[in-house]
């Protein structure tokens, strides 16, 4: 294809992605609304969420969009411009594996643009949006690495010192990609050399220090820091969670894999298989992208599900192995029917996935208009606790949707990200906030159900402990059991579609 075709085709495919996104108000990404809240805490530090919340800029390394939010100065308001966040990532992804492919192949072609598959992915489905926002520079990152070897080491030194520090801030994983693809580089480099190891090895180890300085900076915050609220735990995943580490670049709602997510798994690797041919049509794998693929697989294999506190880790890199595979190879003796065949199978599975994630914008928009209508009844300063129906606990898709109260009324809930974010709860409201405390059951309410009936996470029996004191308002998530009558703690305000509302009862 001519440049100005490619250029067309990517164009195409760009705002195809793009467009589901711009044109719903509400997105389906389950931690976007605590998102949402903390910009609205950070653009407004004298509202009374100021009682609750100390939010102070810092070296963070989970702060891109926060950064971008302060720099901009706090515009269009956090949804919108969240919005617009999620848009541009989209976009910018797909750039980033373009201008990657451009310099490894040293030539515009379209297949780089498979790639856009991989925009829905679980961490843009869970909403990591500081994450998924870093990606595209960490790539960026990689691609200016390649396009300066053989430039001087001081060069790339001086230049990439400042750019890692940056990126770090940014997100400490986006970070870690670009040091994993540059060091499976190198390392391939010395490996290349053969006989020459030692002087290759001692000659570039400078290389080494613009990460080595955010690794210092790490290492000096997790010693000197609070711990985190969250916990501290690591854990490297049972075997489900290692299949959803496998599906994660097509996940579709969290925790599960939608069906053009499992076409488009299956087309992708049966596609990566002819990496395996000899001869006829086939994929050829640059040469001096053998080093990066490598390491950054290894990262996306063992990579643990936990790593000190922070869930999902192990999900958050093999969509980025899969791009940069697909940025690393190019096709070779294919037929015009084979190419044809091949591109309209891409494009079809790729248009059900956009009209998927347009069908999934389209209910959560509504379910969030419904939501809004109850919120209108929330007072300013309000400290809601959410519910959810029975069975519905493990239901996350709106874990964290009553975070719309906050820049609705100001009011309190006690899921706001913290530790590793710029949020931070005052220390005497400790006991108001829990990350499991949208998994609580309605039927807790209710003095008659038993524990068993109603089962609580443990370590929420300190939070649930005197909740009437706590919170003045609940929202019930779902519609609450026919036969179960309306606890007596609890005054019904309000009620739209699956939200229901009610004012706590003083027991006094």
């Amino acid at each position: 294809m001519k440049d100005v075709s490619i250029l067309a085709t990517f164009i195409l495919i760009a705002v195809g992605v793009a467009f589901p996104i711009l044109t719903h108000p509400f997105l389906p990404l389950v931690d976007l609304p605590n998102h949402i809240a903390r910009l609205f805490i950070a653009a407004n530090p004298t509202s009374v969420l100021g009682t609750y919340f100390d939010y102070n800029l810092g070296m963070t390394p989970n702060s891109a969009v926060d950064l971008l939010w302060y720099i901009l100065g706090y515009p269009l308001g956090p949804e919108k411009f969240s919005q617009i966040v999620m848009a541009v990532y989209a976009v910018n992804f797909l750039v980033a594996v373009m201008v990657l492919a451009r310099v490894v192949q040293k030539r515009w072609a379209i297949w780089p643009a498979t790639a856009a598959l991989l925009v829905y992915n679980a961490p843009f489905y869970w909403g990591f949006q500081n994450y998924v926002f870093s990606v595209p520079f960490a790539i960026y990152g990689f691609t200016l690495w390649i396009v300066l070897e053989g430039r001087s080491n001081g060069l790339r030194v001086a230049l990439f010192v400042p750019f890692c520090l940056l990126l770090f801030v940014m997100h400490l994983f986006a970070f870690a990609l670009l040091a994993t693809a540059v060091l499976g580089r190198e390392v391939q480099r010395i490996v290349e050399s053969g006989l020459g190891w030692r002087r290759t090895l001692s000659g570039n180890l400078v290389l080494s220090v613009p990460f080595v300085i955010p690794v210092g900076l790490l290492a000096y915050k997790i010693g000197s820091s609070v711990p985190n609220p969250e916990s501290s735990r690591t854990q490297f995943g049972n075997l489900f969670e290692r299949w959803h580490a496998l599906s994660s670049p097509f996940g579709g709602n969290p925790g599960s894999i939608q069906i053009s997510g499992m076409v488009a798994l299956v087309l992708l690797l049966a596609l990566f298989l002819f990496a395996r041919r000899k001869t006829g049509p086939r994929l050829i794998v640059t040469q001096s992208m053998t080093g990066p693929l490598v390491s950054l697989f290894l990262l996306s294999v063992f990579s643990p599900f936990w790593v000190n506190g922070v869930a999902f880790v192990n999900i958050r890199f093999p969509f980025v192995l899969m791009a940069i595979f697909i940025a690393a190879t190019h096709w070779r003796g294919v037929s015009t029917k084979f190419g044809a065949f091949i591109g309209m199978s891409l494009a079809l599975v790729l248009i059900v996935r956009v009209w998927e994630f347009d069908r999934l914008a389209t209910e959560y928009s509504g379910n969030i208009q419904n939501l809004n209508s109850v919120l209108e009844f929330v007072p300013d300063g309000a400290r809601i606790l959410l519910m959810r129906g029975p069975g519905m606990r493990r239901d996350v898709r709106y874990a964290h949707v009553h975070a719309f109260v906050v820049p609705r009324a100001q009011a309190f809930i006690p899921t706001l990200f913290q530790g590793v974010h710029l949020l931070r709860l005052k220390k005497e409201w400790t006991n108001y906030a829990h990350s499991g405390a949208f998994l609580i059951d309605s039927r807790r309410t209710i003095k008659r159900v038993s524990f068993e009936d109603a089962p609580i996470r443990s370590d929420l029996h300190d939070f649930w402990a005197n909740w009437q004191e706590k919170f003045t308002h609940v929202l019930l998530l779902d519609a609450a059991e026919s036969d179960l009558p309306e606890p007596p703690s609890l005054e019904q305000i309000a009620q739209s579609g699956r939200f229901t509302l009610f004012r706590v009862r003083s027991e006094n």
